[in-house]
């Protein structure tokens, strides 16, 4: 969804926690681009690796952040995307952060728990055309009302599926075995995801870079 004015255009993707739906019958990819306006964006070779700075408040989402760079990494053939943490936020393409800050246990395989947590992508366009007017922000944030587990576990789901959208994925999947899916219920890419992210980036990008 879209929120602010010009200018700048500000572009928003919202992150259910969990959620159920009735799935459409599954076709092999879904919609990359963002939902409105059909601008479409991916990184090139030029820019790789794409740096990533997550807040130092951020416990076990950091650690997320990681293994959502490394997941969504391995979804490629041949290195379209590869992503590093650096340790300063002036330096960064994608800023992460999470509020407050999160329960120190480790996730586990437990089913998804609706409303623990959600997550935002956000990023900037310059007025005047379609070109990234700074670098993407995710934002992450979880309800104290949950048990610690169910919090983490959300939060690992979440911060990798925000991840999808920071590599150019804006667009959220209609099919619930996707990790796109709004509100996500899985850890890893589905062979949708896959398909979907490798069609995205031999896609003319409609997004200038900043």
């Amino acid at each position: 969804m879209r929120t602010g004015r010009l200018p700048p255009l500000i572009v928003a993707v919202a992150t259910a926690a969990c959620g159920t739906a009735l799935a459409p019958d599954r076709q092999q990819t879904y919609e990359f681009a963002e939902p409105l306006s059909g601008l479409a964006y991916h990184w090139t070779a030029d820019e790789l690796p794409v740096r990533y700075w997550v807040a130092p408040d951020a416990g076990a989402v950091r650690d997320f952040v990681q293994e959502g760079l490394d997941t969504w990494s391995d979804q490629f053939l041949y290195g379209e995307f590869r992503g590093i943490l650096v340790e300063d936020s002036a330096d960064a393409d994608v800023l992460v952060a999470v509020t407050p800050t999160p329960p120190q246990v480790s996730s586990t395989n437990d089913p998804p728990v609706v409303g623990a947590c959600r997550g935002i992508t956000r990023y900037e366009l310059a007025a005047d055309e379609n070109r990234l007017a700074g670098p993407f922000h995710v934002a992450i944030d979880w309800d104290v009302r949950y048990p610690d587990v169910d919090v983490v576990n959300c939060l690992e789901r979440v911060t990798i599926h925000e991840i999808g959208h920071t590599i150019g994925l804006f667009g959220h999947s209609p099919y619930e075995a996707d990790l796109m899916y709004a509100a996500p219920q899985v850890t890893r890419p589905s062979d949708g995801d896959r398909q979907t992210a490798e069609i995205l980036y031999h896609t003319p990008r409609t997004i200038l870079p900043r």
